[in-house]
């Protein structure tokens, strides 16, 4: 029987008894007065009589059930993760320059090389003249070998300079060697603005071995004075030490 079969309650009395039928499920209840005692039943006897008259039994309709409906099965209900928080995003921060390191300057050496130093300046002459002089070779040079050396005498001034002696002076051990003089020009007297061969060439020669001083030397006024020790010496160049071996 399909499930849309309705129920139907039904009382019954019958002989006294009260029956209820429950439709559709077909099951039966019988109740009996307290106050009636039925008389046993013998097996196999039958029902008793119908009432006297003939009447019908009295059929008392209790209830009608609505038709059953299909009861939807539950579905699971997805479960929502819990909502979270998410950070709302913020401004962009504008980009920083950031200075580019700067190279630095290499550590100074520990043991600097020696700087090469200016020469000093040559002396200043007495009467105004100027010169220069150095030497072609060297430092070295042997006993009796030619010792070239270049030389230039200027008059800057407007006076008329007159002298003994021009030439290469030499010194040993901080004393001046006389007898080692020699002389490249001899009574001449330069006129103002005059120069004395520029670039002159000339050479002298030192007997001796030793550690020699050679610089260039002139003697005023004249010869005589120079030579008979009454003659103004001064020198005109710095000194360049040589050795002789």
């Amino acid at each position: 029987m399909s499930r849309e079969t309705q129920l139907v309650w039904v009382m019954f009395l019958i002989g006294g008894c009260l029956v209820v039928v429950l439709g559709g499920l077909g099951v039966v209840l019988l109740s009996q007065p307290e106050a009636a005692t039925a008389a046993p039943v013998a097996k196999g006897s039958p029902l008793p009589p119908t009432p006297a008259g003939g009447a019908s039994p009295t059929v008392y309709v209790l209830s009608t059930l609505p038709p059953a409906t299909d009861t939807p099965v539950p579905t699971a209900t997805p479960t929502v993760p819990p909502a979270t928080n998410t950070p709302v995003p913020t401004d962009t921060p504008p980009a920083t320059h950031t200075p580019k390191p700067q190279p630095t300057q290499p550590p100074a050496p520990a043991n600097p090389a020696p700087q090469p130093t200016q020469p000093p300046a040559p002396p200043v002459s007495r009467k105004g003249l100027t010169a220069t002089f150095r030497l072609e070779g060297g430092p070295a040079y042997g006993v009796n070998q030619s010792i070239w050396f270049v030389f230039q005498l200027l008059n800057p001034t407007t006076t008329a300079v007159s002298f003994g002696r021009l030439g290469v002076s030499v010194e040993e051990n901080g004393a001046n060697q006389s007898d080692l003089f020699h002389t490249t020009y001899s009574e001449t007297t330069l006129q103002p603005g005059d120069s004395l061969l520029a670039n002159y060439r000339d050479h002298i020669e030192i007997p001796r071995a030793g550690t020699f001083v050679l610089r260039l030397a002139i003697c005023y006024p004249n010869i005589a004075a120079c030579d008979g020790g009454a003659g103004e010496w001064e020198n005109l160049s710095n000194g360049v030490t040589v050795t002789v071996q």
